[in-house]
């Protein structure tokens, strides 16, 4: 049953040089997508592919990936830049070759704002590991830090933890503020250029319990991954799973409104609730969306609309989804 407010959900495209893509941008006229050691910049206007980028190498405008992780890109206004190991690479939004900068520092993931820079890092403290949210100046040294938060996983120890939170924190830049979702996955943390919180956001309704089931199901998605499979076998006992599904799943930024969308973890035949909020962080609407939660979920929100990237198992080809949100009042 279609629910009111929305449009049903058309697939667009079909994107067949994608094999396994890691993430998903649309800004302006232009689709963003990394997928191994490259980047796929489509036209939003007919979805055909205008140029592909990069490859494994250590070279000029090569990328190098380590320890699972994934090509990272940012839309930093005039210019495109990737985080790859080792390396910052800087791209005119064409896909056209800037330049790069070499780094030392073991921060993952950093993204500009202003003549800064903010990203996250790992440090060890009376053998406990943390995630370290820093600003870094020009030549990445730590300026401030502004979050810090006890990694969920601390390999090598007999410290329990939440399989639910041991993501780290998440971040995103927009027009100047920082974005950044905590590790255990409660708040949404808007902050200025400085460090300092303008405003935070969480769904306050009763968060979804987590039950017998859910963990089976969970288990079920967890398992096939080998490190998990490893861990789980041997370390088992250490595994607590949680009462209750942490309050945010994923959030996002309609880079044409400036919209920030929550998801929640409340999910229902098929469907997932999502707060709408304005740039200020003014409460908007609930809507319910298409679920596609975690890993799985390759989605992004431009000008009202929500796309997904669906993988089409029985032609092995990927496939690009939109669902339209029309304007109303909050629940």
């Amino acid at each position: 049953m279609l629910l009111p407010g929305l449009s049903a959900a058309e697939k667009l495209a079909v994107l067949p040089e994608l094999t396994d893509p890691a993430e998903f941008h649309m800004v302006d006229d232009r689709l963003y997508i990394t997928d191994g050691f490259s980047f796929f910049i489509y036209s939003q206007k007919d979805h055909k592919l205008i140029k592909k980028y990069g490859r494994k190498g250590e070279g000029p405008g090569e990328f190098m990936l380590v320890g699972g992780n994934t090509l990272m890109l940012t839309i930093d206004p005039g210019h495109l830049i990737v985080n790859s190991y080792g390396r910052i690479t800087h791209f005119t939004k064409e896909g056209v070759y800037l330049n790069e900068k070499r780094i030392k520092t073991v921060a993952r993931y950093l993204l500009p704002i202003g003549n800064l820079w903010v990203g996250l890092n790992y440090k060890r403290e009376n053998k406990t590991l943390y995630h370290y949210i820093n600003i870094y100046d020009s030549t990445f040294n730590v300026v401030k830090t502004i979050h810090k938060h006890r990694h969920g996983l601390q390999i090598g120890t007999d410290i329990p933890f939440n399989p639910l939170t041991v993501s780290p924190p998440a971040l995103k830049v927009y027009k100047n503020k920082i974005f950044m979702l905590d590790g255990a996955r409660e708040t949404l943390y808007v902050l200025n250029a400085k460090g300092e919180t303008l405003f935070s956001l969480t769904d306050k309704d009763e968060p979804r319990q987590f039950t017998t089931e859910n963990k089976n199901n969970y288990l079920d998605q967890l398992l096939p991954d080998p490190f998990w499979k490893r861990l789980y076998a041997t370390r088992k006992p250490l595994f607590r799973f949680p009462s209750y599904y942490p309050r945010i799943d994923w959030f996002y930024i309609d880079r044409a409104r400036g919209t920030i969308y929550l998801r929640t973890n409340h999910r229902n035949d098929g469907e997932t609730k999502y707060l709408v909020f304005g740039p200020d962080g003014q409460f908007i609407k609930t809507v319910r969306l298409p679920s596609c939660p975690g890993s799985q979920c390759l989605a992004a929100f431009f000008n009202g609309s929500f796309y997904r990237l669906k993988e089409n198992e029985d032609e092995d080809v990927w496939e690009l989804h939109v669902t339209g949100l029309e304007k109303g009042k909050g629940d």
